[in-house]
């Protein structure tokens, strides 16, 4: 299993270092980029309804997957901002209670 959190971390410097926004920016900034990623999503989604599944920039996925884990991206990228103490265990107990 990665380190969720280190990556987190790693990834909200990115965006920072980037200029999405600042260590100080409303956590609004991290939403609204994650938005626009997943209405991109939604539109390569319907899409491929009509041209296939284009290729992703990554080798060996396609762009749905590519966009889809950006979204998880920038969703970690709002609870590092919002300062979450501990994304992979949030992330496990809510999958664990959803089991059940």
């Amino acid at each position: 299993m990665i380190k969720l959190n280190i990556y987190a971390m790693k990834a909200h410097g990115q965006a920072i270092a980037r200029g999405d926004y600042k260590e100080n920016s409303s956590p609004m900034m991290p939403i609204c980029l994650s938005s626009v990623k997943l209405r991109q999503l939604h539109q390569t989604q319907m899409d491929v309804r009509t041209s296939g599944d284009p290729p992703s920039r990554i080798e060996g996925y396609t762009m749905r997957e590519e966009l889809a884990g950006l979204q998880i991206v920038r969703l970690c990228e709002f609870l590092q901002h919002i300062e979450c103490k501990d994304i992979e265990t949030l992330i496990r107990k809510i999958v664990d209670s959803n089991l059940k």
